[in-house]
């Protein structure tokens, strides 16, 4: 996953990109709408297809150039932001690393904040992280009456004055994006190993969240969810890999095509997992393969008393048998890590049906373009266009590794590259 360095990069750029929200606050303030369904930015990329686009006739070429610091603009917030801004309901919607999601008026001025938690593992790990991915607002019926809702990762295991406790979660939570007031929160796993790096995404009346690692320190098992818009209620839940291995962190968001009802996300790097099961390791333990060689011997030693002794021939075959199970524990414990199962849907490009998150194909990258921590730490993009010149127009879908290869895809699934790998 991403470094402390790279982090920070992003905290610094997400800061300027708020500064720059401040320019241009005057010309959006007022095409705001007041429903969530019409936002002007309700989501991470603007949209469930991740077209990062919205149209704007204030903004253009010419009147860019004479954009102007509003006054009360830029905001301060309380730590890092790696967060992009979301417009809707005529408020501006910010995630923060001190684990505040802050509502401020186009003016600038706070009109609520809510605390929804702060994760820890130690500065050996990563730095105490709160909010770290956008949030969504869509309108739902929760609690009897249709509502803006605001639907924003958070949970932890530390409280706002940085005290950690046992026992914390990573989290989704759903709160009136009008008040800020919780309507919901469901756990997703437990802190400090699990977190929200996700943006959720909103579909037919279910939200989309993908679970991750903190920070690598350990993996986690890799999951999307699929839960309730209206509840909190968890729906389906597909496993990146199998119960019991680990890797395949999902750090980006769910990006969903809605023409065809399918999801598509992009996943990390894995840990090696035995075909024999995650009891039996991924490296050989000298202590245990030890015991159960001694079992062995034992075994055999038993049997070599019984054998000239047909009085105590069921003492004979009892040896023969514990020999035998010495032996086969032994030659798993040593040959068994080094008999890895495989793992499709890591360092790969998943798509799942929107309805219940069956797996409908998948992409991994070629194990020669592999690096060290290749994530797919980015998010997938829907969008239409040619992979040569004067090609046939297609649907496709794009997404960035941390290898440096920019990857295209045919929206048709399954399928290879449709173009060159752009490499910068």
């Amino acid at each position: 996953m991403a470094t402390n360095s790279a982090m920070r990069r992003a905290s610094r750029t997400l800061l300027r990109l708020l500064a720059a929200l401040g320019l241009g606050v005057v010309a959006l303030g007022t095409a705001v709408p007041a429903s969530a369904d019409g936002g002007a930015w309700p989501k991470y990329l603007h949209d469930n297809g991740g077209s990062g686009f919205a149209a704007d006739s204030a903004l253009t070429a010419a009147t860019a150039a004479r954009l102007k610091v509003t006054p009360g603009w830029p905001v301060q917030l309380g730590a890092t932001i790696s967060t992009q801004p979301v417009l809707a309901d005529g408020l501006i919607y910010v995630g923060a690393w001190d684990g505040y999601e802050y509502a401020l008026t186009p003016s600038g001025a706070i009109a609520w904040k809510r605390f929804v938690g702060i994760t820890t593992k130690g500065k050996a790990c990563q730095y105490p992280i709160g909010i770290a991915g956008t949030a969504a607002v869509a309108d739902a019926a929760v609690n009897g009456s249709t509502r803006s809702v605001l639907y924003v990762g958070g949970g932890g295991n530390a409280d706002a004055n940085g005290k950690t406790f046992s026992g914390g979660s990573a989290q989704l939570f759903a709160l009136d994006a009008r008040s800020g007031d919780v309507l919901w929160h469901t756990a997703l796993g437990s802190s400090p190993d699990h977190f929200i790096w996700s943006s959720p995404a909103v579909y037919r009346g279910s939200v989309y969240i993908g679970v991750s690692a903190f920070a690598d320190c350990p993996l986690i098992q890799g999951q999307l969810v699929q839960l309730n818009a209206s509840t909190g209620q968890v729906q389906h839940t597909a496993d990146m890999v199998p119960s019991g291995c680990i890797g395949a962190s999902i750090w980006g968001s769910p990006t969903i095509d809605e023409a065809t009802g399918t999801v598509f996300v992009a996943t990390g790097n894995p840990e090696p997992c035995s075909m024999f099961g995650p009891q039996v390791g991924t490296t050989i333990r000298p202590k245990r393969a030890a015991a159960t060689a001694v079992l062995a011997l034992l075994g055999l030693l038993l049997a070599g008393f019984a054998w000239p002794r047909p009085s105590i021939r069921g003492i004979f075959w009892g040896g023969v048998g514990l020999a035998l199970i010495g032996v086969a524990a032994t030659s798993l414990l040593v040959v068994g890590p080094h008999i890895e199962q495989p793992l499709p849907y890591t360092q790969a490009v998943v798509k799942l049906s929107a309805s219940d998150l069956r797996v409908l194909g998948h992409w991994q990258i070629p194990a020669a373009e592999s690096v060290f921590d290749s994530d797919f730490g980015s998010t997938p993009t829907l969008f239409r266009g040619t992979v040569t010149p004067g090609g046939v127009a297609r649907e496709l879908v794009g997404v960035a590794n941390k290898n440096g290869i920019y990857y295209v895809l045919p929206g048709p699934w399954p399928g290879r590259p449709t173009a060159n790998r752009d490499r910068r």
